[in-house]
């Protein structure tokens, strides 16, 4: 990102999150969004296919895990902390979905 900014790069792929203060300061231009569905946060922003790219989709998610057998009261607390409404609105418009799924261990 810094590279694109300082004209030394043309172009870069990177996680909504990271860019989208720069693409509101003006200092980057979001040509697509990487996912099937327009993103939230940049509701103007093309897809690759309605950007006339085929095929070029991709994506990547980040887990937090907690093993709660023995530390039960720590996920409680994370998941207060992480779950609170504010955060989650806040998170959404940088379009970060938290998901919480609660399984027994080595699922």
């Amino acid at each position: 990102m810094t590279e694109a900014i300082a004209g030394r790069a043309d172009s870069f792929f990177g996680p909504v999150a990271l860019v989208l203060p720069r693409i509101r300061e003006g200092r980057l231009t979001a040509l697509a969004v990487n996912t099937e569905k327009r993103s939230p946060a940049l509701p103007d922003v093309p897809t690759p296919r309605e950007a006339g790219i085929r095929d070029a989709l991709s994506g990547s998610a980040r887990g937090l895990v907690l093993v709660v057998e023995k530390e039960l009261h720590l996920a409680e607390e994370v998941h207060a902390v992480l779950f609170h409404d504010d955060r989650v609105r806040a998170l959404a418009e940088l379009d970060i979905a938290l998901v919480r799924r609660a399984g027994k261990r080595g699922e």
